[in-house]
């Protein structure tokens, strides 16, 4: 039997070797909700500013070390509230520009 030990936080981060992500919005009520699901699924470090252009930031980070092509799920968008859904706005632009700059890493939503 492997014994997995606990991935430590690497400046802050926690890696993430996942090759298939998914993130599930159907329980977010809050924006700093949302951000909270990204901050986990992509291992940001405990300072991730919860904004959109720190997820920006965040997320040329996360892709620009990537070695090998990345699947992200996002569950549940549709599920949020108009205004959250409003808000989510930022969020589909910077994917739209990430799957854009890394053509292997492929966003999709369900």
């Amino acid at each position: 039997m492997r014994t997995v030990k606990p991935m430590k936080r690497v400046g802050g981060w926690r890696p993430v070797r996942e090759t298939r992500i998914e993130i599930d919005l159907r329980t977010c009520r809050y924006a700093y909700e949302l951000h909270e699901k990204l901050k986990d699924a992509f291992g940001f470090p405990d300072d991730y500013g919860a904004n959109w252009n720190a997820f920006w930031d965040y997320l040329n980070d996360f892709c620009g070390d990537l070695e090998s092509e990345r699947s992200i799920v996002i569950h549940g968008l549709s599920s949020l509230s108009s205004q959250l859904l409003e808000y989510s706005q930022g969020m589909l632009e910077v994917i739209r520009d990430a799957e854009e700059k890394y053509p292997f890493v492929h966003f999709s939503f369900e």
